[in-house]
């Protein structure tokens, strides 16, 4: 966590704590969700939510420490025929983080 900047820091709070309302102590339990981009990976779980292929009570946080390719692999990939627009969805929200 040393290594991400205050801009970083400020946005990925900005987004666990104001956008989906999360405890700040969720955060500081789990530093590397500022490694990771975070809003192609909430558009993903957020369709797969609407159509009812991952559950809500599962864990929120597993897609979001996950390594790119792990990530990609669950929950992109694994739902090809269902969600044939997936994988485009995922690399249109790669400049987000």
């Amino acid at each position: 966590m040393m290594h991400c900047s205050m801009e970083k820091l400020d946005a990925v709070m900005g987004f666990w704590v104001g956008r989906l309302g999360w405890d700040r102590s969720t955060l500081i339990a789990y530093p590397s969700l500022f490694l990771f981009s975070l809003e192609k990976r909430a558009l993903v779980l957020q369709q797969l939510l609407s159509r009812g292929l991952v559950k809500k009570d599962a864990s929120f946080v597993t897609p979001f420490v996950k390594s790119d390719e792990g990530f990609l692999k669950k929950y992109v990939r694994s739902f090809t025929e269902e969600t044939p627009w997936l994988l485009e969805l995922y690399q249109k929200g790669q400049g987000a983080s």
